[in-house]
């Protein structure tokens, strides 16, 4: 081995840190158990600081509202006695918020418990990816929690971390030398639980399918089956649970915000899945991303072109398979997204599952690329992608105590305004719903079509929703000056917030009117 080349020889004393079993495993999980509760405690941290800790979505209180009821004994709905059955999209997300109120823990302290543990988990699992040899392994976990999307998320108060994990364990079963049928199809099944999407991961059991059937035994054949049964009957059991709920087989929540962003979807699909891409890249994700290009690249010129290959021809910058597995999945998830919600809100939140299996596949392309550099080479991107780790985990930090201060300035503290000054039982209309749900205690009428299938197709229609809002009574509407043009022109405001949050991120304070329909 030439002086100041890599090789995998001078890592042997780590290898039997890192081996299956043993007290290595206990300790690397301590490792990653530290890191991540580092990183959500920061986070938390940088919220209180700047107004208060809370959640940086309106969404995240929906579930908390249903999982109170959940405790308590209420039964699955948004309102007593029955209003809004299918507006969760993430049951299992909701018992696990339930088993905290059943505890009596403060909402924020048992959602950051279980942010912890699912950050910590997707940790554990992508520095055991198969394929990573010695240090990549390492490099895998700090990949994984270098992502700051996934730390905002895992303190966001909503399932996308846990349901990020439940993929990569899938993804992991299905990349091992002999697939964890099993463990994959258990896996979709609580993936589907968490987001309805989890499903997509079945796309990739037909590829394991010819696997078997291009080896020499079917010994596996009956594992494969039970995991597609797993899977077949997760699916079953969510379908006809909303089917009982609501007499429809699909939750709400994915309909209505199809039909409100539909207008997104005017734009070519191309350009749609560029967009969607493009906030959760803004970070060290992005180094994945280049890693497979350039490892595809050169994988290319010297299949195409072998004198690209004089300067090194024993390189052959061949990708571990295993590393390969999560890009087909993720590629499907992101066209999902471009094809039927093109949003990019909330710095991308539906695209965050991907960052996981994203920064796995660009590990195992770095690796497959850098068999041979030099010691300088790699210090310089070790320097790269630690500069960027700690930049971005500082501006997530930032962003998201600037998302919770605006969610706790606007929409809790104008929930909590209304609690304590209007009548119990005034009707209220409002988009968001989640706070209001869950501080106060009026009668809610939901504009945006959670709690009410039959808003969904009027949802831009304001007229219409004017009409719909004088057959249900309404007595006061909760929402910003700039959102609806018509409802809110011959009202009167009543209350504003007046926080300096929303307008310091270029938006309007929230305002309480007491409605009255134009003529």
């Amino acid at each position: 081995m030439r002086p100041g080349r890599w090789s995998n020889a001078r890592w042997m004393r780590w290898r039997h840190r890192v081996r299956p079993g043993g007290r290595g495993v206990v300790a690397e999980g301590l490792l990653w158990a530290g890191l991540a509760l580092l990183l959500v405690l920061a986070y938390r941290a940088a919220a209180a600081a700047l107004y208060r800790p809370g959640f940086p979505l309106d969404d995240a209180w929906i579930h908390q509202t249903y999982a109170r009821h959940v405790a308590a004994g209420v039964g699955w709905v948004y309102r007593v006695p029955d209003l809004g059955r299918g507006a969760v999209t993430a049951p299992l997300w909701v018992l696990l918020l339930a088993v905290g109120h059943v505890l009596g823990l403060e909402p924020g302290l048992w959602v950051t418990f279980l942010g912890w543990l699912t950050l910590t988990g997707l940790a554990v699992v992508a520095a055991r990816w198969p394929g990573l040899e010695g240090p990549w392994r390492w490099v895998a976990g700090l990949a994984v929690l270098g992502q700051w999307h996934l730390v905002w998320a895992a303190v966001s108060g909503m399932e996308t971390v846990a349901f990020a994990l439940a993929v990569l364990v899938a993804l992991w079963a299905l990349a091992q030398p002999r697939p964890r049928w099993d463990l994959a199809g258990a896996a979709v099944g609580v993936a589907l639980w968490l987001r309805p999407e989890g499903a997509l991961v079945l796309a990739l059991f037909p590829l394991g399918l010819m696997r078997i059937a291009n080896s020499t035994s079917n010994h596996q054949l009956p594992t494969f089956l039970r995991g597609i049964g797993w899977s077949l009957l997760a699916a079953a059991l969510y379908l006809g649970l909303h089917r009982w709920w609501t007499g429809a087989w699909w939750p709400t929540t994915g309909p209505a915000k199809i039909h409100e962003y539909a207008a997104l979807r005017a734009a070519p699909l191309l350009l749609r899945w560029l967009r969607v891409w493009q906030p959760v890249l803004v970070g060290p994700g992005l180094l994945a991303v280049v890693g497979i290009l350039l490892w595809a690249t050169w994988q290319f010129l010297g299949r195409w072109f072998p004198l690209m290959r004089i300067a090194n021809p024993t390189s052959t910058l061949h990708l571990p398979p295993s590393s390969l597995h999560p890009l087909p999945w993720l590629l499907l998830h992101s066209l999902l997204y471009a094809w039927r919600l093109p949003v990019t809100y909330q710095h991308g939140r539906y695209l965050m599952p991907i960052l996981p299996a994203l920064a796995i596949a660009g590990v195992g392309a770095w690796q497959a690329l850098g068999r041979d550099w030099h010691r300088r080479a790699w210090l310089a991107l070790a320097g790269v992608a630690a500069g960027l780790t700690l930049g971005f985990w500082a501006l997530g930090a930032r962003a998201y105590a600037w998302d919770v201060a605006f969610i706790e300035s606007e929409m809790v503290d104008t929930a909590h305004w209304v609690a304590r000054n209007l009548p119990p039982d005034a009707v209220i209309a409002a988009h968001d719903i989640g706070a209001l749900g869950y501080f106060a205690p009026q009668p809610l009428v939901d504009l945006a079509g959670l709690l009410d299938p039959a808003v969904i197709p009027i949802v831009r229609n304001e007229k219409a929703l004017a009409r719909y809002m004088q057959r249900q009574g309404v007595a006061y509407l909760v929402t910003f000056p700039g959102w609806y043009a018509e409802l809110d022109r011959c009202s009167r405001p009543l209350f504003t917030t007046r926080a300096p949050y929303a307008p310091a991120l270029g938006g309007e304070n929230m305002v309480v009117y007491v409605w009255q329909p134009c003529p």
